[in-house]
């Protein structure tokens, strides 16, 4: 909770099997959220089988299965697309003015507050224009499920934005107009239609409805910059390299993000993170 003011909640969503690990430290400033909660009581998990799975060669494909749709057993609901899911269920439950989303892998470095990311009422809209080149075929993908869940024709979209970031702010009202619109559409619980997805991004799904069927106010705080110096890939960071990524931080930032993926080791993050806090004391 460091770097954020006392009237700022933290809301965390764990698997029921680890709720009451987490409920030891719940406070005023910190909710916590089973997944089940989230989820329609028609989504089964499948975690005991995958976690069996998981050790056995051959098996991983299936283990990355995490629940059923029991109305609509196939395809199996990934936990990939399960996370997007209850990101954006959990988002639009929450009565506040603005939600910032944080991956796991991403550290504050400076104070901030609700008012960072609001202007005239309006939430700041992370938008990339030309962020998508023809070599990314995931993110093309993203934006396809995106206009199809939307019901948007995808020839009258813009091919190139981007959307995608792991320091990501939305406006709860929004998120909800979201699940309408797609429960409009497909006729269908708007979390039940998104998992039937193989290949989902609730970054593109809030991002093209905000781009193409939100209001001029909605679009009106919309930035291409993500306030987060961020180290994708899976090329874990040494010391050399943690300290240009350190001095590549610039004076707009207040996050930090190193990929879970990349390997870095522990003590190499945490010398990012303290670098890191002291550059930005120079701006």
């Amino acid at each position: 909770m460091q770097y954020t003011s006392d009237d700022v909640v933290h809301h965390v969503v764990v698997p029921n099997r680890d709720v009451a690990l987490f409920t030891t430290i719940e406070s005023r400033r910190l909710t916590v959220h089973p997944i089940d909660a989230l989820l329609p009581r028609s989504f089964l998990s499948t975690y005991p089988l995958g976690s069996r799975l998981r050790g056995i060669p051959r098996m991983s494909r299936v283990a990355r299965v995490e629940a059923l749709n029991l109305l609509r057993p196939w395809p199996p609901v990934r936990g990939w697309v399960l996370q997007q899911i209850v990101k954006l269920a959990a988002t639009s439950r929450i009565e506040a003015n603005v939600v910032l989303l944080v991956d796991s892998d991403v550290a504050l470095i400076r104070p901030v507050g609700a008012d960072d990311f609001l202007r005239g009422g309006a939430v700041r809209f992370y938008r990339l224009p030309g962020g998508i080149t023809t070599a990314m075929a995931r993110h093309a993908a993203w934006r396809d499920a995106a206009n199809r869940l939307l019901g948007l024709d995808a020839r009258s979209s813009d091919p190139s934005a981007d959307y995608v970031t792991s320091f990501l702010t939305w406006d709860p009202r929004i998120v909800r107009r979201v699940g309408e619109r797609v429960r409009e559409v497909t006729g269908d619980d708007w979390r039940a239609a998104v998992a039937r997805e193989l290949h989902f991004s609730e970054c593109f799904l809030y991002g093209t409805y905000v781009d193409r069927l939100g209001t001029d106010a909605d679009r009106s705080f919309t930035r291409s910059d993500t306030l987060c110096r961020s180290h994708w890939g899976t090329t874990p960071l040494d010391r050399a390299a943690a300290v240009r990524f350190v001095d590549s931080i610039g004076p707009d930032d207040v996050a930090v993000h190193v990929q879970s993926t990349s390997r870095t080791p522990p003590d190499i993050r945490r010398y990012v993170l303290d670098a890191a806090a002291e550059r930005v004391k120079d701006f």
